[in-house]
C-alpha cells in the first residue's frame, strides 16, 4: 500500500507543479501580444495618446485573473482649438484584469481596474469647455474583442483637482482609496462606492471655503447613462466625523 506522502506527490504536487509551468510558459509566449492588443486599443479609443514607460503581464500576483500594467502612464488633456496641453492624468501605476478564459477564446474584456498613485486635473476654461473630451466617439468598426466591462474599480492615493474659470470655483482633493462596484457597462446599473478622501481646499473665488477636511463615504447610486442621471439610494457621510444622510436625483451629462 502506498503511503499518504506518495500518493500526494503523485496526485497533487506534480500535476500542480505542470499547470504551474504551462500558465508560465503560455504568458511568457502570449505577454507581447496581449500587452500591445491592450495599449492599442487603449490608444483607439482616446483622442490623445497614451505614453507609458513600460507595459507588463502579470497573473501570480493577481491570481486567479490576468493583468496588464502600464506603469507611469500619462495622458494630456484635449480640448478644441488649445494647440498647447496640460497633463490631464498621471499615474504610477493603471492595472487592467481579465479573466483568462476569456483571454484564451480572443476576448479582452476589461473586468477590473486598479488606479494610482496619481494625479487628475479637471478645468473648464472662460467659456465653459472643458479639458477632459479625450474619448472617441465609438463606432461600428470598434473592436469588439476588446471592451471595458468594468465591474470594479479601485483607486487609492491619488490627487484630484478642478477648477472652473468660468464661475471661479476651485476644488482640490485627495483621495485616499476609494472603491466602486458595479456594472459599469450597463446602461442601468447600481453603483456601490465607499472610502475617504481630504478636502485640501475648496474656494470659491478668492475666498477659501474649506481647508484640510476629512470625509469619509458610503454610497449606493442608481445610474441611468442613457438619460445622464442617477440618484442617490443609500449613503453614510462622515464629514470631520459629523454624520450625514440624504437622497438626491442628479441630471449631467454622464
Amino acid at each position: 500500500m502506498k503511503s499518504l506522502p506518495r500518493l500526494l506527490l503523485k496526485w497533487f504536487f506534480l500535476p500542480l507543479v505542470c499547470l504551474v509551468l504551462v500558465i508560465t510558459l503560455l504568458l511568457y509566449l502570449f505577454q507581447d501580444r496581449i500587452c500591445q492588443m491592450a495599449l492599442k486599443e487603449v490608444n483607439a479609443q482616446l483622442k490623445t495618446p497614451v505614453h507609458v514607460s513600460d507595459v507588463e503581464l502579470t497573473f501570480w500576483s493577481t491570481f486567479p485573473n490576468v493583468s496588464v500594467d502600464f506603469h507611469q502612464l500619462h495622458i494630456l488633456e484635449f480640448s478644441p482649438g488649445v494647440p498647447s496641453r496640460d497633463t490631464l492624468i498621471y499615474t504610477d501605476l493603471l492595472r487592467l484584469t481579465f479573466n483568462p478564459w476569456d483571454i484564451y477564446k480572443g476576448k479582452y474584456h476589461v473586468k477590473k481596474m486598479v488606479v494610482g498613485p496619481g494625479k487628475m486635473a479637471i478645468r473648464f476654461d472662460v467659456k465653459g469647455n472643458p479639458n477632459y473630451d479625450i474619448f472617441k466617439r465609438m463606432t461600428s468598426n470598434a473592436n469588439a474583442d476588446f471592451k471595458l466591462s468594468l465591474k470594479e474599480v479601485s483607486v487609492e492615493s491619488f490627487y484630484l483637482s478642478y477648477e472652473d474659470a468660468q464661475h471661479n470655483h476651485a476644488l482640490f482633493t485627495k483621495i485616499n482609496e476609494t472603491l466602486l462596484k458595479g456594472d459599469l457597462s450597463a446602461r442601468f446599473f447600481e453603483l456601490g462606492t465607499f472610502g475617504s478622501l481630504r478636502m485640501l481646499k475648496l474656494k470659491s473665488g478668492q475666498v477659501t471655503l474649506l481647508r484640510n477636511k476629512d470625509l469619509k463615504f458610503q454610497v449606493a447610486l442608481a445610474v441611468d447613462q442613457k438619460n445622464g442621471t442617477f440618484s442617490v439610494k443609500r449613503s453614510t457621510l462622515r464629514f470631520e466625523n459629523l454624520p450625514f444622510t440624504g437622497t438626491v436625483l442628479v441630471k449631467s451629462a454622464l
